[in-house]
């Protein structure tokens, strides 16, 4: 008699496969499980990893994590990140946090399932740190808050219901200080270069890192506009779907 399958492994074949043609990375390893679950390097990305029961909210949450990584191996440079970092542990948090806002964004605005999915792993990740009850503003976490306000500005959408009202209280002080850098950080998102020039100007107004000196600033690069690549993300379900494939969704519904 053959031996039955872990209803997990299709999903999980699913996932990787999302993973590979989002990041266009045709040979990375992906895994699952284990203490760095949501980080990548090296060739490898680890996810975290799911019950075989596959419930509606842990599926989300996965496929969000993948779609993030996969996102930050897509359009995200470790070198240009690096030359533009600020010291100080709030100001190296928030400007952090932000890129990883401005590569999510990205997918978020190109690729539907890339939106639902990372909107789905927002919401549980704001539900399970208890945002919804911060009611003053030096509780927000302003790396998060920050954070979403850069995605609203770039595709649009609302910040989780859990995170709305810190979200909001973080709006007023960042519109009090520096009314136009959201603007520009907007208009600057396809440049991670010139993004990051924008978000420690961003940061300077703010009082939360010194301001860069002009003539010790990097020369803008020229980086590919995301909307023009070439392809859909190569193999696999451009659009971030990772159920549909191996029948996953049909199994699950």
């Amino acid at each position: 008699m053959a031996e039955v399958e872990n209803p997990a492994e299709p999903f999980k074949r699913a996932v990787s496969a999302a993973l590979r043609a989002l990041a266009q990375e045709r040979e990375l390893v992906v895994s699952f499980g284990g203490d760095d679950a949501g980080m990548a390097k090296d060739g490898e990305a680890r996810l975290p990893q799911p019950t075989n029961d596959l419930n509606p909210g842990e599926v989300a949450r996965v496929r969000g994590v993948a779609d993030s990584l996969a996102m930050r191996m897509r359009y995200h440079d470790d070198s240009v990140h690096a030359r533009r970092r600020p010291r100080g542990d709030v100001a190296q948090a928030i400007y952090d946090s932000v890129e990883q806002a401005r590569v999510e964004s990205l997918g978020m605005r190109r690729f539907t399932g890339v939106a639902d999915n990372v909107t789905s792993m927002l919401d549980s990740r704001c539900r399970s740190r208890g945002y919804e009850r911060i009611d003053r503003f030096e509780d927000v976490p302003l790396h998060e808050a920050i954070g979403f306000l850069v995605r609203e500005q770039v595709t649009g959408a609302e910040p989780p219901a859990a995170a709305r009202k810190m979200v909001d209280m973080c709006r007023s002080w960042v519109e009090s200080k520096a009314p136009e850098t959201l603007d520009d950080l907007g208009r600057d998102v396809d440049n991670q270069d010139l993004f990051a020039r924008d978000l420690r100007r961003l940061l300077a107004d703010l009082e939360l890192a010194e301001a860069e000196d002009e003539m010790e600033q990097p020369q803008d690069t020229e980086m590919q506009d995301p909307s023009e690549d070439e392809s859909e993300g190569g193999d696999g379900d451009a659009d971030g779907e990772s159920g549909d494939s191996d029948g996953f969704d049909a199994m699950a519904a």
